[in-house]
């Protein structure tokens, strides 16, 4: 199991199941790529007069896919980290 175990580093403790992380971390890496994938689209696609309102903030929704990606991935590199560290199976 890639997802470390209650107590290891002595200080991973986080609420829920192993199974409701790797799930939420799976849907919000489907999501990033499809925010990607439509602001790339919109940006090559879309007039550049266009006054289309940007969803989240100025810098449009590609911007703030990247940015959530980001954090989704210093959110899970401990869990890499243990996987790699312990000799994880998948």
């Amino acid at each position: 199991n890639i997802y470390p175990q209650k107590g290891a580093w002595g200080i991973w403790s986080l609420p829920g199941s192993a199974e409701f992380h790797v799930k939420w971390t799976g849907i919000a890496e489907i999501l990033g790529g499809v925010g990607l994938l439509s602001g790339g689209a919109f940006d090559a696609f879309a007039p550049v007069y266009s006054d289309c309102p940007n969803i989240f903030t100025d810098a449009g929704i590609g911007s703030d896919s990247a940015a959530a990606l980001l954090l989704l991935t210093i959110a899970v590199t401990p869990a890499n980290i243990y996987m790699y560290t312990h000799g994880a199976k998948l």
